[in-house]
């Protein structure tokens, strides 16, 4: 009677054995037929997580590092993706999500508009995160047409469909409020003929309308008369409200308003002919100015002389390279900059007259930068500098010992009450010199006097084609 469970027990441990054989036998030969197991064949990656393709292998019947990934994952982008894991022969595909299951994090503010103001539930929005787009919608539809406090509900839907739900105040006001005005205390100022910016150091604001409409009023002022006017400034908002703020100006007599005036103007200097130009200025007593570089210190000295003697120095970039400053408005400005320094060491002032190489309607420097010239015309005014082309051209920059009598011809051919005349200093243009005394007498004889540019002198502005 005791033998028997002996024999049970001999029994089971050769049926637990002959399964293991079997269990371990079917495995063996799945393998060979599954060499690479896999996590899962679909797997759910979250949006922006670190993925490795590699860590989804579980066994390699074999080396790992001869299983080649076929396919690329983008967890910055929602959407289903293909890899394909190769093994010798063996091919396995797994497809993996990439999902958003996490829904936006949403911070509001409270909202006080005017009756004019279109309400978006974007509007209540100060701050979102969220791994993808959100967008915005009410959860009821709101009728806003009438002043009032209403608590809204809004409800934020990320790409991956999560929503989260907040709420926000709104008030709508009646606005009976015009726009504040305000400017500096300088006192405006400019001679007869010419026309300032009278929105320079202005400022309007209102506490709904973030654009408001700021105009002039000038019609109590008679810009041909010397003396002290009033200026209106008149802001509107979006609601209708009106609010004006007066401003004194005085217009300061002109002498030179009827004056035949010539400004004489020389480019690309100093150079070898800059001492024989000062002379022939100092002999017919008329004044000149002059836009320079910095490729000719040697001929600095010169740019000083001038200065002493009354005629002006100008900046016409210290490389006058074309690929260089009209590369970008950084280069330009930093090019500009080591000019106007070199200036101000020769002649101790911040001098903030331009000339551009190839003046305001160049086309170059599209080649450069696009729109540059757009952008350069107006930021150099909105910086204080004042830029000057030319309505009267010598031809001198049309190539080297043009002769004398054609560039006369060319620089006396014009009528204005104002003439700036293009003409270069540089050793190359010996006929330029040599036609000077004819151009400075034939305008003589035509009552013009000659004078130095200052800042607030004509300033011919070519139209801007880049």
């Amino acid at each position: 009677m005791k033998k028997q469970p002996r024999t049970y027990k001999i029994r089971y441990k050769r049926v637990f054995f002959a399964a293991a054989i079997l269990f371990t036998g079917i495995s063996f030969l799945y393998l060979l037929f599954h060499p690479v197991l896999l996590k899962a064949s679909t797997i759910e990656v979250e949006i922006n997580s670190e993925f490795k393709p590699e860590d989804q292998i579980l066994f390699v019947l074999g080396d790992d590092k001869e299983v080649k990934i076929d396919g690329e994952v983008d967890t910055s982008k929602l959407g289903e993706y293909t890899l394909n894991y190769k093994f010798h022969q063996y091919q396995k595909e797994v497809k993996i999500k990439v999902q958003d299951t996490k829904a936006p994090s949403i911070t509001t503010k409270n909202l006080k508009t005017d009756m004019i103001q279109d309400i978006e539930p974007a509007s209540f929005i100060e701050k979102c995160e969220d791994a993808t787009e959100v967008t915005y919608h009410f959860a009821n539809q709101e009728d806003f047409s009438k002043p009032g406090r209403y608590e809204v509900q809004i409800i934020a839907t990320d790409q991956g469909k999560n929503e989260t739900k907040t709420s926000a105040i709104l008030e709508r006001c009646e606005d009976k409020q015009g726009p504040t005005i305000e400017h500096s205390d300088k006192r405006i100022e400019f001679k007869q003929g010419l026309l300032p910016d009278f929105l320079e150091d202005v400022s309007i604001k209102d506490d709904f309308d973030e654009n408001p409409s700021l105009d002039t009023d000038t019609s109590q002022v008679n810009f041909d008369q010397p003396g002290d006017y009033t200026l209106i400034y008149i802001g509107r908002d979006r609601s209708g409200n009106e609010t004006q703020k007066t401003r004194s100006l005085t217009i300061l007599k002109n002498e030179e308003l009827n004056q035949k005036i010539v400004y004489l103007t020389f480019d690309d200097g100093p150079s070898k002919n800059t001492e024989r130009i000062l002379k022939i200025l100092d002999q017919y007593d008329v004044k000149a100015t002059f836009f320079v570089t910095g490729n000719q210190p040697s001929y600095n000295d010169w740019l000083k002389v001038a200065h002493e003697k009354g005629h002006t120095i100008g900046l016409h970039t210290f490389t006058h390279d074309f690929a260089s400053v009209y590369s970008s408005t950084g280069a330009y400005y930093d090019d500009l900059r080591k000019i106007q320094d070199m200036v101000k060491d020769i002649t101790s002032e911040e001098v903030k007259l331009v000339r551009f190489p190839g003046g305001s309607s160049n086309t170059i420097s599209k080649q450069y930068s696009p729109k540059i010239m757009t952008i350069l015309t107006k930021s150099l005014q909105d910086k204080g500098y004042q830029y000057f082309d030319w309505n009267c051209d010598s031809g001198d920059a049309s190539g080297n010992n043009i002769p004398a009598d054609t560039l006369i011809q060319n620089a006396t051919a014009c009528q204005s009450q104002y003439i700036n005349i293009l003409m270069h200093d540089t050793a190359a243009k010996d006929t330029t010199v040599e036609a000077l005394p004819k151009i400075i007498e034939h305008y003589k004889s035509e009552g013009y006097v000659f004078k130095a540019i200052e800042i607030d002198s004509f300033a011919p502005h070519h139209g801007v084609n880049n």
